[in-house]
This record gives structure tokens, sequence and C-alpha cells, in this order.
């Protein structure tokens, strides 16, 4: 088994300074950066993963969490595989119920069910 480190990388600065974290974090060897997507808390998450992936080469990145209340599932998915084509296939999704980006604006986390039927 071969383990695999990555890191958090909180979009809260502009995506170029994100994706300078991004290629220090590389450059040090680490396997993934990961990108919360929280929309009233940070910056974009697609926009600063499109920025680390012009700055890397070989690191994975990903969502750390998206969820699929403020982000329709098609969303995500074409975002994703542009990310993909961009990183040259780099791109890791994780998904979640939504904590952070849907409690600031008074919803409740998805569902077990919603999250089934969003995957």
């Amino acid at each position: 088994m071969t383990l695999r480190f990555g890191l958090r990388l909180p979009p809260c600065a502009p995506p170029q300074v994100i994706a300078a974290e991004a290629a220090r974090a590389e450059q040090a060897g680490f396997d993934c950066a990961w990108i919360p997507d929280s929309q009233l808390l940070w910056r974009d998450v697609w926009v600063t993963l499109s920025a680390a992936a012009l700055a890397t080469s070989r690191i994975a990145l990903g969502t750390n969490v998206t969820n699929p209340l403020t982000r329709h599932p098609t969303v995500t998915a074409c975002a994703a595989a542009s990310l993909d084509e961009l990183s040259g296939g780099r791109a890791i999704v994780g998904i979640g119920p939504g904590e952070s980006s849907v409690r600031v604006m008074g919803w409740n986390p998805a569902k077990v069910a919603a999250m089934k039927e969003a995957i």
C-alpha cells in the first residue's frame, strides 16, 4: 500500500495566491490539493482549482467538498470534466452534504437520499 498525502487549501485569498500554494505543495511532495467549496465564505472552488491546474503539473486537484444543493450535479460534472481536461487528468471530486456552504444560507445539509441521487 502506498500512502498518499494531501492538504486542504481554503480559497480565502485570490486564485493566483492559492495556485502558488498548490505549486509549493507539489514541490514539497504532496500528492493532492483539496479546495473547499463554500460560496459565501470563500472564492469560487472551480476558478481556484483551474488556477492551481495551470500552476502545477503533477499534484491531483479536488473539491473538499462540493455538494448537490448549491451546485446541481450536472454543473459539478461539467466543471469537473473541464478541470480534468485542463489539468491533464488530475481532477478529483469530493462530494458531501454541504455543511458550511448551506448552513450559512439557513438550509439543512443534503439527506442521504439526495446524496445518492446526486452521485
